[in-house]
C-alpha cells in the first residue's frame, strides 16, 4: 500500500499506514489484497472517508475526528463470520479502557455494532478478500469519536464522555486488544468467543423483528449459536437461526 506509516505504538503484529482521505479503508485494503499489494497484518487508517460503508451497503458517515481503520488478517483459526464478534469485543475493550468505570454502559449489538445509551458508537464490517484458503479477511471498524456541530440523533460520540479521547489513542488500544484477544481465544475458540460476547450483549432476552427469505419473523433474542448466528425464539417455542437479513430490536420496531 502506498501510504505513509502512521506514528502509532503497536505490536509487531501490525504494520500501520495512514491516508488523510480515502473513499473507504475497507475498499482500499480489499483491492490491495486482491492485487497482492497487501498481506496479513497490514492496517490502513484514514482521517476521513468519502464513501464509508457499513453492513448491507449502508452509508457510514466519516467526518474528520473519527477512527476509520481496516486491517487484513488470515483466518488461521477457521473462525469465519465469528470474527465480527472478536472485533466487537476488541472495540469494547479498547473503548472501555478509556472510559474506566463508565465502561458498563457499552453494549454489543448483534451482529456488528457497539452501543451506548441505545445509540450507535461504533460499527464493524468484515469482508472476504479473494478466494484464498485459509480465508483472508478485511476487518473494518468506524468509531464516532469527535462531537460534530450538527449531531445525528441516533449516534453516540465518545468525546461526550471522554473529552480527551482521540482516534490515535483508540487505534493503538484497538490493535492491542485485537492481538491479545486472538491469543486469549486460541485455546477456547468459538465457544469462548460466544460466551465473552454474550456477557456484553445488547437487548439479550428482548423482542426482535426480522425479514429473512421474504418472511417477517417476530420473536425473542435468546442466544447465539456456535458460529455467531442469532437464535430467535418464536411464539410457538421453536428456534430459528438468523445469520443475516434485516434485523430490528425492540417492541415498537418492525423489519423494513
Amino acid at each position: 500500500m502506498n501510504a505513509p506509516t502512521a506514528r502509532l505504538s503497536t505490536s509487531a503484529d501490525w504494520r500501520v499506514s495512514r491516508l488523510d482521505l480515502t473513499d473507504s479503508t475497507n475498499q482500499q485494503l480489499l483491492e490491495a489484497a486482491e492485487k497482492s499489494r497487501a498481506k496479513p497484518g497490514d492496517v490502513l487508517i484514514a482521517d476521513q472517508q468519502s464513501a464509508g460503508r457499513g453492513r448491507q451497503g449502508r452509508q457510514w458517515l466519516s467526518p474528520v475526528g473519527g477512527l476509520y481503520l481496516s486491517t487484513l488478517i488470515e483466518d488461521r483459526e477457521g473462525w469465519g463470520p465469528i470474527w465480527a464478534l472478536v472485533v466487537g469485543l476488541a472495540a469494547h475493550q479498547a473503548i472501555g479502557n478509556i472510559l474506566g468505570r463508565e465502561a458498563h454502559e457499552l453494549k454489543l449489538k448483534w451482529p456488528n455494532d457497539l452501543m451506548r445509551d441505545d445509540r450507535k458508537l461504533a460499527g464493524i464490517l468484515i469482508e472476504r478478500a479473494g478466494e484464498r484458503q485459509p480465508w483472508w479477511l478485511v476487518m473494518g471498524i468506524g468509531i464516532n469519536v469527535h462531537v460534530p456541530e450538527q449531531r445525528e440523533p441516533d449516534i453516540a460520540y465518545l468525546q461526550d464522555i471522554a473529552p480527551d479521547a482521540t482516534a490515535d489513542i483508540l487505534a493503538e488500544r484497538l490493535l492491542e486488544a485485537l492481538s491479545a484477544l486472538r491469543k486469549a481465544f486460541a485455546q477456547g475458540g468459538k465457544a469462548m468467543i460466544r460466551k465473552a460476547w454474550l456477557d456484553h450483549a445488547w437487548r439479550l432476552g428482548g423482542p426482535v423483528s426480522c425479514h429473512v427469505d421474504g418472511r417477517k419473523l417476530h420473536g425473542t433474542f435468546r442466544d447465539l449459536d456456535g458460529d455467531g448466528a442469532l437464535l430467535l425464539e418464536l411464539a410457538d417455542g421453536s428456534t430459528r437461526k438468523i445469520s443475516g437479513g434485516v434485523v430490528h430490536f425492540g417492541t415498537e420496531q418492525e423489519a423494513g
